[in-house]
């Protein structure tokens, strides 16, 4: 598949197929508003398209996180053209937070060999009630083929309600409680804190799906972890949250450091587990 057909699916992945069933509306309108997000790439360039998008006090990962308005204020137009389509998609109860994830393709200019991944991006509604991007991140891979249909799950009301201060509370300890098992070993960690769906994201390999497929690829990145959270925020109906932060990792005396983005959700039973975990490293020097 090459970049030019990406940028035709780009423009055309408002009529990408859900599996026969219309989307519930709050989904609806989180995948339309990340649909026109790409077109808007596709159609008028990148940076134009992530100003109109970011949220005022969005993250983008450079691979550091950094104030995302003001990278892309400063960053020179140029004729490089990043085309995506959404393959999953996930909003809170209280349809104020969401995420969706999918292929992207990449390419410096006309004459560059395109590179291809994975992105992630958190959504938020503003103030105006308009969904935002508030953070953006991504891993490369190889190319992958284009999604058939569009996969999402909706989040269960828990049947005991909590506050959105409770949530972020709970899910900061979480967090805490995490990055303490991770530090021991990070795949008996999440072995523990994901859920069973779990989405891990590693860069140059395929996204995978379970907490089996997770504990694969966590095992070719052995060694001690230590991770630093740098923010946590939830949604309001207290479901839906996302943290990110610093990763170190030592390995054979050696060490990498990397970034993380971890999306965590509240089940049924009204604990805490993670849904999603992107790793951004840091090049070597």
């Amino acid at each position: 598949m090459t970049i030019s057909t990406l940028a035709a699916i780009a423009v055309a992945v408002a009529h990408c197929a859900t599996g026969g069933k219309p989307l519930p509306p709050d989904l609806a309108s989180l995948v339309d508003a990340e649909r026109a997000f790409a077109r808007a790439s596709a159609s008028s360039g990148i940076r134009p398209a992530f100003l109109q998008y970011l949220a005022d006090d969005s993250i983008v990962f450079r691979p550091q996180p950094v104030p995302a308005r003001k990278w892309y204020a400063k960053s020179a137009a140029t004729g490089a053209m990043l085309v995506w389509e959404p393959a999953f998609a996930e909003v809170s109860t209280s349809n104020d937070l969401g995420y969706t994830t999918g292929p992207y393709a990449f390419r410096a200019d006309s004459t560059a060999e395109p590179s291809f991944g994975h992105y992630v991006s958190v959504w938020r509604r503003g103030a105006d009630r308009e969904w935002e991007v508030a953070i953006e991140v991504n891993v490369t891979h190889a190319l992958v083929a284009r999604p058939k249909s569009l996969a999402t799950s909706s989040l269960a009301k828990p049947t005991d309600a909590v506050t959105q201060q409770e949530a972020l509370a709970a899910v900061q300890q979480e967090e805490r409680d995490f990055v303490e098992a991770a530090a021991r070993g990070v795949e008996d960690a999440f072995d523990t804190f994901a859920s069973e769906d779990v989405r891990l994201y590693r860069n140059g390999e395929l996204p995978t799906m379970g907490r089996e497929k997770a504990r694969g690829l966590l095992v070719k990145r052995s060694g001690t972890h230590r991770m630093q959270t740098a923010a946590t925020e939830v949604s309001r109906g207290g479901d839906l949250g996302f943290t990110y932060g610093r990763c170190d990792v030592t390995y054979n005396e050696k060490q990498s450091t990397s970034y993380y983005l971890r999306i965590w959700k509240r089940m049924p039973d009204g604990t805490w587990k993670i849904a999603l975990d992107l790793d951004s490293p840091v090049a070597a020097n």
